[in-house]
C-alpha cells in the first residue's frame, strides 16, 4: 500500500506497436497489470535519476557488450590456433595419402618432392 493515496492520472497515446512493445516488457517482467508496469518503471527512472544515475540499465549493457567483446576476441585466438593445426592435420593427410599411392598415383609417375634444403 502507498504512503499516500494515488490520486493523480496521467494519460498518453501510443501507437499499435508501442503498445504490442509495453505490454511485452510487461509480461516479461511479471508485472500484475501494465498500469502496475508503467508506474514501477517510471518510478524507477525518477528514483535513479535523483540518485545521479539516470540510466543505470546503459552500465550494466556496456559492461555485458565489453565481456561478449572479450569472449569474441578469446573465440577468435582459439579459431586461429584451430586453423593453423587443422592446416598441418591436412597436410599431414595429404603425404601420407601420397605415399600409399605409391609410384603409380592414376597412371602418373610419382615421386617425393625434393627437400628444400636440397635446391
Amino acid at each position: 500500500m502507498p504512503a499516500s493515496p494515488r490520486s493523480r492520472i496521467i494519460l498518453f497515446w501510443l501507437s499499435d506497436e508501442e503498445y504490442r512493445s509495453l505490454q511485452l516488457a510487461c509480461d516479461l517482467a511479471g508485472a500484475r497489470s501494465l498500469s502496475e508496469f508503467t508506474r514501477s518503471t517510471m518510478m524507477g527512472a525518477l528514483r535513479s535519476e535523483a540518485d545521479g544515475n539516470p540510466l543505470p540499465d546503459i552500465e550494466r549493457m556496456r559492461q555485458e557488450i565489453a565481456d561478449l567483446r572479450t569472449a569474441i576476441a578469446d573465440l577468435e585466438y582459439a579459431l586461429e590456433g584451430w586453423a593453423f593445426s587443422t592446416d598441418a592435420v591436412y597436410a599431414t593427410a595429404e603425404l601420407r595419402l601420397l605415399e600409399s599411392a605409391g609410384p603409380s598415383n592414376c597412371g602418373m609417375r610419382w615421386r617425393p618432392a625434393r627437400p628444400r634444403w636440397l635446391n
